[in-house]
C-alpha cells in the first residue's frame, strides 16, 4: 500500500484487514511480530497504472479494495502527476474507513485529489447508475480502476458494459471470483472445451471458470489457490479465446498458457489436457 522506493528501495508497506474467520489476516494480526521473517512470492498481476497516464482518473474501491489503489494514488502524487483523480470509496460505516487520515492529508496537500466516502450502512448509499452519475458526473470520460468484493465489482462492471465503457475499466478482485449460479446455468451452455489428450468435450456456462467446468464433468485438474495467484492450474490453451476473470485480459493467440481457475471461455476451446 506504499509508493515504491519512497523510503528505501527494499522496503514496502502492506495493509491487512482482519476478517472474521480469516486464516491469513488473523494470523498476521495475532502472530507476526517485529523482527519475524516470512517468505513472499514475487509480485504478479496486471492491475497497474496505465503506461500513458490519462488526464482524468476515477478510482473505485470497496472495503479493503482500497489497498492497491492507495499504493497507486501515493505513486501518482509522489511522481508529480498533475491530472485529476477522484477516489470513490465505499465502506459500511465511518468506523470502516481505511486510510482515512492519510487520504485527508493527501487531499489537502494535492487539490487534484478528490476523496469521496460512500457510507452504505449509515447513509444507505450503494453503487447504482444514478448514484455514480450524481457523485462523478463525468465518470464516462475517465479511465477507471476498480477493486473490491466480487459482488460489488460485478455490479460496477455490468454498468460499465451497459454503457460500452468496458475498455476504460481496469479491475482486480481481492477474493475468489463467484462460482456458477443457478441463473447462469439456466442461460445454457456458452462454449465447449475440448480436452486434447482424452478427446473428451466439456460444457462451459456463462462466466464459469474452466476449472469448475472441468470438475463438473468429472475431471481433476491440478489446482491450489483457486483465485489466480499460485499458478498451480496453468494449462496450455491450444486454440480458442478466454478472458481472465481477475485481470480482464483476453487470450486469443494459440498455444498460450492460461490459469484454469480464473479463465472463462469466450469461444470453444481446445486445451492440452
Amino acid at each position: 500500500s506504499s509508493a515504491p522506493g519512497r523510503k528505501r528501495r527494499d522496503a514496502f508497506a502492506i495493509t491487512v484487514k482482519r476478517e472474521a474467520g480469516g486464516k491469513v489476516s488473523n494470523f498476521l494480526h495475532d502472530q507476526i511480530n517485529a523482527g519475524d521473517r516470512i517468505k513472499l512470492s514475487r509480485p504478479d498481476g496486471e492491475f497497474v497504472l496505465p503506461a500513458k497516464l490519462p488526464a482524468r482518473l476515477l478510482m473505485i474501491a470497496a472495503g479493503s479494495g482500497i489497498t492497491p489503489l492507495m499504493a497507486q494514488i501515493r505513486t501518482l502524487l509522489t511522481q508529480g502527476y498533475d491530472g485529476d483523480i477522484v477516489l470513490l470509496n465505499y465502506v459500511r460505516s465511518a468506523q470502516d474507513k481505511i486510510f482515512a487520515a492519510d487520504l485527508e492529508v493527501l487531499s489537502q496537500q494535492h487539490p487534484q485529489l478528490s476523496v469521496q466516502w460512500c457510507l452504505e450502512a449509515e447513509n444507505q448509499e450503494r453503487f447504482s447508475a444514478d448514484q455514480i452519475s450524481a457523485r462523478v458526473p463525468d465518470y464516462d470520460n475517465r479511465h477507471a480502476m476498480l477493486c473490491g468484493p466480487a459482488g460489488f465489482m460485478a455490479a460496477v462492471r455490468s454498468h460499465w458494459q451497459q454503457r460500452d465503457l468496458q475498455n476504460q475499466l481496469q479491475f482486480e478482485y481481492f477474493g475468489s471470483p463467484q462460482a456458477l449460479s443457478p441463473a447462469q446455468k439456466a442461460q445454457g451452455v456458452a462454449a465447449h472445451i475440448q480436452l486434447a489428450r482424452s478427446g473428451k468435450q466439456v460444457d462451459s456456462y456463462q462466466q464459469q471458470p474452466a476449472l469448475l467446468a472441468m470438475e463438473a464433468a468429472g475431471e481433476s485438474p491440478a489446482y491450489g489457490c483457486r483465485m489466480g495467484i499460485c499458478q498451480s492450474c496453468k494449462c496450455t490453451k491450444i486454440s480458442g479465446e478466454v478472458r481472465n476473470m481477475v485481470t480482464g485480459e483476453v487470450s486469443r493467440e494459440p498455444n498460450q498458457e492460461i490459469q484454469l481457475c480464473v479463465s472463462v471461455a469466450q469461444t470453444d476451446l481446445v486445451l492440452d489436457y
